[in-house]
């Protein structure tokens, strides 16, 4: 009996427990259903954007591979690369820089992508199922590299005459399409010129990136001046490997030589005109307190600042008089200074309460003596 319950719980494992593991391991497995571009063309050196969807493909690894297409011949390798999908496992979005191994001819790329399992769905092509097949990519013959002088600056700009001054350049360019530069120039060159084309300095041949848009061409120069004058330097590249590739020139940069001057070539320019008399009015700031504009509004001012200073003055003394009277005991002089404290102070506010009256009888005066 214990046998056949052994067997009969055995066979319910197997009916319930193997459907659940097989359809498990069926979730498990990435399917890829479509790899696409995002749009139909573009140029050497452009960052393009590519999309995978999956199915269950969480955090898989996929292998991605370029193709050139070429019609009546083998297909050209271009990339070839590992991505993997996000943890949602449903679609991934990323983008390759365009590249050519033939840029002097137009190109249609292809993306195929595959995982590392058998069955369908481990491997898609986007010129069979993706949205745009394929990426039109023009030669580089009608796409000229432009390259721009973003900086080019001398110091001292100010160095003695007759003597050798080490001059710091700062020189600094940056190419909108590295690919494209690579592929029409193997090297770049830079030199800094005079005001009449010599070359000042030449600097060693740097190598093109295909990948870095910024170039740098600092340096230091010992150069030997002659007399007083201005001098003007230009920065200037040159495109190793071709002829027909002409790369900018800076603007110039005047440096002064001992007391500058020299001679030029120009419009000598209008002869000059006499100037003309012009009257221009300034103000002195007037710092006293209540701005007084005139002898009388100052008498004002006076006053009141005798008063406002009087006041405490006449307290205090009142304060000491009052001390020296109560603690005079049987001392008489006390008793007298304190007396003579509190007339002349009586005396000294009298004074002042009536200052008004005495401005008052000044303005008038001096009114009556201005008209």
């Amino acid at each position: 009996m214990r046998r056949h319950i052994i067997y009969l719980a055995i066979a319910i494992a197997i009916i319930w427990i193997v459907p659940m593991l097989s359809s498990y391991a069926n979730a498990a497995t990435c399917q890829l259903t479509n790899i696409t571009w995002t749009q139909e063309s573009a140029k050497i050196g452009d960052l393009v954007k590519y999309k995978i969807d999956g199915k269950n493909c969480s955090l898989e690894k996929v292998h991605v591979v370029v193709w050139s297409d070429h019609s009546g011949s083998s297909d050209t390798r271009e990339a070839e690369f590992d991505v993997y999908f996000p943890r949602e496992g449903a679609v991934f979005i990323s983008d390759w820089r365009v590249a050519n191994s033939n840029p002097f001819t137009n190109a249609s790329l292809y993306l195929v992508a595959s995982i590392n399992s058998s069955g369908s769905g481990t491997s898609v092509d986007s010129s069979k199922t993706g949205t745009i097949k394929y990426l039109k990519v023009a030669p580089v013959i009608d796409q000229n590299p432009t390259v721009t002088i973003t900086d080019f600056s001398i110091t001292p700009i100010t160095i003695p005459a007759n003597e050798a001054t080490r001059l710091k350049v700062t020189f600094k360019a940056k190419v909108d399409s590295p690919l494209y530069f690579i592929a029409r120039c193997s090297g770049v060159q830079a030199f800094m010129i005079d005001g009449a084309g010599n070359k000042v300095y030449t600097q060693a041949i740097k190598p093109v990136s295909a990948t870095n848009p910024n170039y740098s061409f600092d340096f230091n120069h010992d150069y030997t001046a002659g007399g007083d004058g201005v001098v003007a330097f230009r920065g200037k590249l040159e495109c190793i490997g071709s002829a027909i590739v002409v790369l900018p020139t800076s603007s110039s940069v005047p440096i002064t030589i001992g007391k500058g001057g020299g001679t030029g070539t120009g419009n000598t320019g209008a002869p000059g005109t006499p100037g003309t008399t012009q009257n221009y009015q300034f103000t002195v700031p007037n710092w006293l307190k209540g701005q007084p504009s005139s002898l009388t509004d100052l008498l004002d001012i006076i006053a009141k600042w005798l008063f406002n200073l009087a006041i405490p003055v006449a307290v205090g003394l009142i304060i000491w008089a009052g001390v020296l009277l109560m603690t005079a005991g049987a001392n008489p002089a006390n008793v007298k200074k304190g007396g003579a404290i509190l007339k002349w102070v009586a005396i000294g506010l009298a004074i002042i309460f009536i200052n008004k009256g005495f401005i008052s009888l000044i303005r008038s005066v001096l009114e009556l003596g201005n008209k």
